[in-house]
């Protein structure tokens, strides 16, 4: 996770897809004018390691929290069986299937059948299921 502020680029010795989240308002930093500074006390990126958190997931449905960004929020949840019933009020929520095979079900939208890393997004204000 890059802190907020900070400026980055990447670099890849081999062929690398990325899954890149950020806020939708990005600051335009073409024309110069604006400077940018990392917070107080971040010094450091955070690396994560998905699969190594999920083998900690092992209750169904209670979702971990990997990372937290501004208005968003990144989490792992163990899916077995059938889910409860969520929706998200002030965002879309977006799924990813890391690993096995998922049916998200909501209600008016239809099902999504979701494998290895496939996402969906579903709208905000519509309840789903996994």
């Amino acid at each position: 996770m890059v802190p907020k502020g900070v400026g980055h680029r990447s670099a890849s010795l081999l062929p690398s897809l990325v899954l890149l989240l950020q806020p939708r308002v990005v600051v335009d930093r073409r024309n110069g004018d604006r400077r940018l500074f990392a917070l107080k006390g971040e010094t450091r990126l955070e690396k994560v390691n998905l699969a190594a958190m999920g083998h900690q997931v092992v209750v169904p449905f209670s979702p971990v929290l990997v990372a937290h960004l501004d208005t968003f929020a990144v989490q792992l949840t163990l899916c077995e069986g059938i889910g409860p019933w969520q929706a998200q009020d002030r965002q879309a929520s977006l799924v990813l299937c890391h690993d096995g095979r998922l049916t998200v079900d909501t209600e008016g939208l239809g099902q999504a059948s979701l494998g290895p890393d496939e996402l969906t997004v579903i709208p905000s204000r519509v309840p789903y299921a996994c």
